[in-house]
């Protein structure tokens, strides 16, 4: 963020389009899941 906004002044749109799937079901592990949330979710609100 801090060298988009040195390189062209600000940030006016933001389109996060980072994507994570679980596909394992009850299978897939804690760290599986932790990561989805983390790409699907927390990036997202961190940018916002």
């Amino acid at each position: 963020m801090d060298e988009t906004v040195k390189r062209f002044g600000g940030v006016n749109i933001l389109v996060n389009l980072a994507y994570s799937y679980v596909d394992d079901g009850l299978n897939a592990s804690r760290a599986d899941w932790m990561t989805s949330l983390n790409v699907n979710v927390a990036s997202a609100a961190m940018l916002c």
